[in-house]
């Protein structure tokens, strides 16, 4: 309990240190509508991503999350944005909240390496990450909620909320540049059953069939006044949202790959090492 209650005192004043960098997300007035009407992938880390072929997605802008960057075939498409979403998930070491300890950080063990391939592209990371970035891309925009938790305001140039997922993040971004649709892939916690695992995973993915309810809302409340389309493995559905199967979309057969298809040996090895101290779910 004692622990708690410091961390939250320490949490209190770091919301008052980063309010005072209000100014850095102001600059992202220049993001609103740039793709007003247009239709945008967004792609999360989900298992299904196993299953496709990125050449017969169409040549559109794509927003990637957290290790999109990893995946070879990222190249066929155009990869824009890249969307770190997790608050002080940049630094060395950062705060296990389940469990209350100090842990090492898997980003910045495959950082050096991944934003140097990346330093062309546009970086949307949490408000929190000013200091754990340096100089390795070529814009960095920030956004923050400053105390406004709804999940509702997808404003990158003031109160930005739609921060409980990587997902819910994405979606916000494309809503604020102007994005009317959104096509998303490897999206897997919105099917049901729900496809678990990672596209970088060494497992094979699986089913499960409890719903995650309170993830389900929040990208209900980010994806107001914004056509999304999920894209899903055969046999899955999306209740909440419109959905169709990878091979009724695209018109081509799904096709299972192992991750070191296409995945360079450097990130899995790093990948594996970062699971056996559980450090990210291999």
């Amino acid at each position: 309990m004692i622990r708690k209650f410091i961390y939250l005192i320490v949490r209190k004043l770091f919301h008052t240190f980063w309010y005072l960098h209000k100014p850095l997300v102001k600059k992202n007035i220049k993001y609103k509508d740039i793709h007003k009407g247009e239709t945008c992938l967004i792609f999360g880390n989900g298992a299904s991503l196993k299953y496709y072929d990125f050449n017969a997605f169409p040549k559109i802008p794509a927003i990637g999350c957290n290790f999109s960057p990893i995946d070879k075939r990222m190249k066929n498409v155009d990869f824009r944005y890249w969307v770190l979403a997790d608050s002080y998930s940049l630094y060395r070491y950062g705060i296990d909240r389940h469990k209350m300890k100090i842990t090492e950080n898997i980003m910045v063990q495959l950082g050096k390496k991944l934003f140097k391939e990346n330093r062309e592209k546009i970086l949307f990371t949490n408000l929190t990450n000013r200091y754990g970035i340096k100089n390795e891309f070529k814009e960095v925009s920030y956004f923050y909620n400053f105390g406004n938790k709804d999940g509702t305001n997808c404003d990158l140039a003031d109160n930005f909320s739609a921060c409980f997922s990587s997902l819910s993040a994405m979606i916000g971004i494309a809503k604020y540049m102007g994005f009317s649709k959104a096509i998303l892939v490897g999206c897997d916690y919105l099917g049901l059953p729900r496809m678990e695992s990672h596209f970088y995973s060494d497992k094979q993915p699986f089913f499960s069939k409890d719903p995650l309810n309170e993830y389900m809302n929040s990208i209900q409340l980010a994806a107001n006044e914004i056509d999304i389309n999920v894209i899903l493995t055969k046999s899955v559905t999306s209740s909440p949202f419109s959905y169709a199967t990878y091979e009724d979309y695209f018109g081509v057969k799904e096709k299972y790959q192992e991750n070191t298809e296409f995945i360079d040996e450097f990130y899995i090895r790093l990948l594996r090492d970062a699971s056996s101290k559980n450090l990210v779910y291999m």
